[in-house]
């Protein structure tokens, strides 16, 4: 998925329904990236970039409580 420079904000849901969970990683068009975000029960986590002046959210449930289903949330 691109996001153009003029998108100030923007949000993306996986929604995983394999037997396997999914592990996320993002990489900007300048080559920064984040660490590995592994499912999880519930927490959220920051990430900031320096050369692309953003940050962004990442989500990665391994459980979503009304499907069961694994949810990733990108914002």
């Amino acid at each position: 998925m691109k996001v153009s420079e003029k998108d100030k904000l923007f949000a993306v849901e996986i929604w995983a329904q394999v037997h396997a969970r999914l592990t996320i990683e993002i990489i900007t068009p300048v080559g920064e990236s984040t660490r590995l975000n592994y499912p999880q029960l519930g927490s959220c986590n920051q990430f900031s970039f320096v050369f692309e002046n953003s940050q962004l959210w990442v989500n990665n449930i391994v459980l979503e409580k009304e499907t069961g289903d694994q949810l990733i949330v990108v914002r």
